[in-house]
């Protein structure tokens, strides 16, 4: 007999479904994933269901926490368990051979959170002014033009957001065909918790930033390239400190993970 979870799963998937996508007849899978998890129903499907990748011990998390990075606020507290809910319903770090590599690919991509969001872990805006950003990132600079910036305005519209700073529209046409939502028209979006941190984790997985992917770094049964990972996301800018962060990270997922 199906538990009173499933029940209600099933009937999301054959009652709601249809109607969303009656609306919305391209909405991505990704975006239907997300569309759960905010309900709280967990995905039900007879012939496959998503790989939990990792389950951690919320005390021991935090309190390695603290001893690698100092006192946690209650607002970073809210903020990791907000993260932690997102990892523990992922499935993207699944298909390497040795556990390790996963694990520390997301340490890496937890350091980079941290690094980009002023170690608030929270989606942020770029810190700036819009005179400034379309100074960076106009249309008529060569910045600009790398990222796909074409209209007056776009330098200031597509400024960095989000966990990795997402910028250009470029990065957000892609990252919302990705999660299913139009970033063009609606930008703000990108620092939406759940799909922030999806674009995130997408862009350092396949390498939708600067081309560097996490796999190139993080590989099964071979030394962690901690230093030069940070060319996923923005050169060797910071590399070092970073690389300090995720170092840090991984052994406090090393020892939570259950």
């Amino acid at each position: 007999m199906l538990d009173s979870r499933t029940l209600i799963s099933v009937r999301w998937w054959t009652n709601i479904l249809p109607q969303i996508l009656q609306v919305h007849p391209k909405l991505s899978t990704i975006a239907l994933k997300l569309l759960l998890q905010r309900a709280d129903i967990t995905c039900f499907n007879c012939q496959e269901r998503a790989a939990i990748m990792f389950k951690f011990d919320r005390e021991k998390f935090f309190n390695g926490f603290r001893a690698h990075f100092g006192p946690l606020s209650q607002s970073l507290v809210d903020a990791l368990n907000g993260l932690l809910d997102q990892i523990e319903k992922d499935d993207r770090f699944d298909g390497v051979k040795d556990p390790k590599t996963g694990r520390r690919q997301l340490a890496y991509c937890l350091a980079t959170f941290k690094w980009e969001t002023a170690h608030t872990m929270k989606p942020i805006d770029e810190f700036g002014s819009d005179d400034r950003f379309n100074k960076l990132y106009g249309p008529d600079t060569r910045v600009g033009k790398s990222l796909g910036n074409t209209m007056p305005g776009d330098g200031a519209r597509f400024h960095g957001r989000g966990f990795v700073q997402l910028t250009g529209r470029n990065n957000y046409k892609r990252a919302g065909d990705f999660i299913g939502v139009d970033l063009i028209a609606n930008p703000d979006e990108a620092k939406d918790t759940d799909f922030a941190y999806q674009i995130a984790t997408q862009g350092m997985i396949e390498g939708w930033f600067t081309g560097q992917k996490l796999s190139k770094f993080f590989k099964d049964n071979d030394t962690p390239n901690w230093v030069d990972a940070r060319t996923i996301i923005n050169g060797h800018d910071k590399a070092e400190k970073i690389a300090d962060l995720a170092w840090q990270f991984d052994e406090v997922l090393e020892a939570s993970l259950k």
